[in-house]
């Protein structure tokens, strides 16, 4: 297992909780899963970061998700906090070109995302493509 610790000025802080996603997510996603990353707004751990991709997200590539990560996670805290009739938001599951993204929302300022090959998301892609496919004859019909 790979550990990388970054912006963090306590490198014993990596917790336990980020070793049971990690743990979990593998044997789940086994070389699927790309990355488990635990966030808060003091700092990130790269707990789980798949050797193939460590070059490819070197320097301010991980800074980039991570600033991205919490501005999702700031948007799902207040509008849990603005009483939405949806309740609070727990996760959330993002699906990028080459990735699925699953982001858990712990409390206000703490969360975890997990990064997977899209491929492991097949049937949920595939719905949500054709979804898209059906907004965007909408939009070309007009």
């Amino acid at each position: 297992m790979v550990f990388l610790f970054i912006q963090l000025l306590d490198i014993d802080m990596v917790a336990e909780a980020a070793d049971r996603l990690t743990t979990y997510c593998r044997e789940r996603a086994g070389e699927n899963l790309r990355s488990v990353v635990e966030y808060d707004d003091d700092g990130y751990v790269v707990a789980y970061l798949r050797e193939d991709l460590q070059t490819q997200y070197r320097g301010d590539k991980f800074d980039e998700l991570v600033h991205q990560a919490r501005e999702v996670h700031k948007q799902l805290v207040a509008a849990g906090a603005k009483g939405s009739p949806l309740g609070s938001a727990q996760a959330t599951v993002h699906y990028f070109e080459n990735a699925f993204v699953i982001q858990l929302v712990v409390d206000e300022q703490q969360g975890y995302f997990a990064t997977f090959n899209s491929s492991v998301g097949q049937t949920l892609g595939a719905f949500i493509t054709d979804c898209l496919e059906r907004v965007r004859l909408e939009d070309s019909a007009e």
